[in-house]
């Protein structure tokens, strides 16, 4: 498993600690140590985490808004959800195939297969509408 996919099951498996407790969960330390991330790849961990926790209620919203089903409402989908949607909006180096790519693995592996055609038309549909909105930005 790459380093950079190992980070956002890091993250994924922070936030969902976190989604119970509405604060910073105990574990966290724990996770992080015993994730073997080192250098780039634990700092980009850290980060993501720490953004997708900052503007959960934006992705919150953005999966409310743009979902078929109310699946978003489960905790495991809720926190691949407030990872991948800050992930794809808030860091714009990170190339948006790959983060759906591997948002969809993970959701795969840690939430169901049966997750995974909801959640892809969803970050189709969060990917469109975020692309929409910078190519606004730009003609103005």
């Amino acid at each position: 498993m790459n380093s950079r996919r190992q980070a956002r099951i890091t993250a994924y498996e922070t936030l969902y600690q976190r989604s119970f407790l509405n604060e910073y969960a105990p574990g966290e330390k724990y996770l992080l140590l015993s994730s073997g991330l080192e250098g780039k790849n634990l700092a980009y961990g850290k980060v993501i985490t720490e953004l997708a926790w900052k503007h959960r209620e934006f992705a919150e919203e953005t999966m409310r808004v743009l979902s078929e089903r109310n699946v978003h409402a489960i905790r495991t989908v809720k926190a691949l959800g407030w990872l991948t949607i800050n992930e794809m909006v808030h860091c714009p180096e990170t190339d948006h195939g790959i983060v759906i790519n591997e948002a969809l693995e993970i959701c795969k592996s840690h939430v169901g297969a049966k997750y995974v055609p909801y959640f892809n038309v969803l970050l189709d549909r969060v990917y469109k509408t975020h692309r929409l909105r910078q190519a606004n930005l730009l003609k103005k």
